[in-house]
């Protein structure tokens, strides 16, 4: 997905409270359940805002199962790809998760 096409999926999906109102329950969904998943290493890495690839990895995979059980659409796509973005942002202190490179990145994987 480009660029400019996640962009327009964005403005779609964030101009619809219902849009907002699901990234923000898949977020705290996703949390959850990574919570559950965490190592030990892996909690240490996030502490000192370190990359964790194993992470990254897990939220991909929790993002997965997310997409498979609400169904695939662009506007469900771009809400579980934002809310694994913020999530990584939130923890690695890492803005370029929820924009551009990153969350196309993100979106692919999904």
């Amino acid at each position: 997905m480009t660029t400019e096409e996640l962009n327009k999926i964005g403005a779609t999906v964030l101009a619809n409270p219902q849009g907002l109102r699901l990234m923000i329950e898949q977020k705290s969904s996703i949390q959850r359940v990574l919570t559950d998943q965490i190592t030990t290493s892996e909690a240490i890495d996030v502490a000192n805002n370190k990359f964790n690839k194993d992470v990254y990895d897990k939220l991909i995979r929790i993002g997965q199962s997310k997409m498979q059980n609400i169904g695939y659409s662009e506007s469900n796509l771009f809400c579980i790809a934002m809310a694994i973005g913020t999530i990584l942002k939130e923890l690695f202190k890492d803005t370029s998760f929820v924009s551009g490179g990153k969350l196309s990145e993100i979106m692919n994987l999904l």
